[in-house]
């Protein structure tokens, strides 16, 4: 695993400075220190990704990566395949063909079990329709992910309380969805996306259905957890959301371009 992310980390250099700069400036030890600097630098790597569905290409062969603690806006028209996207790159779908790297691992060679592990560990998910279960209450919604790693009920219990505080949801806990507003069932799907510690947060669409006061409020929430070093990819056409992101693909452009 670690020579194909050093293979990967100076095919990316090479690609940006070219190969006669990087034997002439730099010596071996040196190409592996600024392949083991590029490496933890980058949140996500996408290598020659191609994914189609049935006989439709989405995806040909992109490439583009992602840093670390940025806040990343997928962007495009409708159909242009943000969800798609935003899926492959946090393990819910897999490509036909092409690398994904995500914190240094390689998730498209991972089988199921392997990656149903690192994505409980290492990836939250915040869906554009919440995707909360409908006869379990906030509270277990939010407990579910912990429920899944294992962890005792005193722990899980204490974490997810302290979640429900932070953001501000703690007279929910024993509601069912159906009882909640339209932001509460929002912040509700971020604390079970959040509640393991994830290292990434991925977000379709996270404003799609709500009012502007609570549009404020979640990004206001997500801007926070980003200057403390959360990295976070969503999916939006929303200018509002766009305008707290930090980096920005187009996924026309990226189609395109590669």
């Amino acid at each position: 695993m670690v020579c194909k992310n050093i293979a990967c980390a100076l095919k990316k250099i090479v690609m940006k400075i070219g190969i006669d700069n990087l034997i002439v400036h730099y010596g071996v030890t040196n190409i592996f220190k600024l392949c083991h600097h590029y490496l933890l630098s980058v949140a996500i790597v996408v290598d020659n990704l191609s994914f189609q569905y049935g006989t439709d290409p989405l995806f040909d062969e992109i490439s583009f990566e992602i840093k670390k603690k940025s806040w990343v806006g997928l962007t495009g028209r409708s159909g242009s395949g943000k969800t798609t996207l935003l899926f492959l790159l946090s393990t819910l779908l897999k490509p036909q063909k092409g690398m994904i790297h995500v914190f240094g691992s390689e998730i498209t060679k991972m089988k199921r079990k392997q990656v149903n592990k690192f994505r409980l560990k290492n990836i939250g998910f915040v869906f554009q329709d919440n995707n909360l279960i409908p006869d379990m209450t906030a509270f277990e919604n939010i407990e579910l992910p912990l429920v899944l790693a294992g962890i005792p009920k005193s722990i899980r219990e204490k974490q997810v309380i302290q979640l429900m505080s932070e953001l501000e949801i703690s007279d929910c806990s024993s509601r069912l969805p159906h009882k909640l507003s339209g932001g509460q069932q929002q912040r509700v799907a971020l604390a079970r996306a959040l509640v393991n510690h994830p290292q990434i947060l991925f977000a379709d669409e996270p404003t799609g259905s709500l009012d502007s006061i609570s549009e404020e409020n979640l990004l206001d929430i997500l801007k926070t957890l980003n200057r403390e070093g959360l990295t976070i990819v969503c999916a939006t056409h929303s200018p509002k959301v766009l305008s707290y992101c930090n980096d920005e693909i187009i996924i026309e452009k990226l189609v395109k371009d590669t």
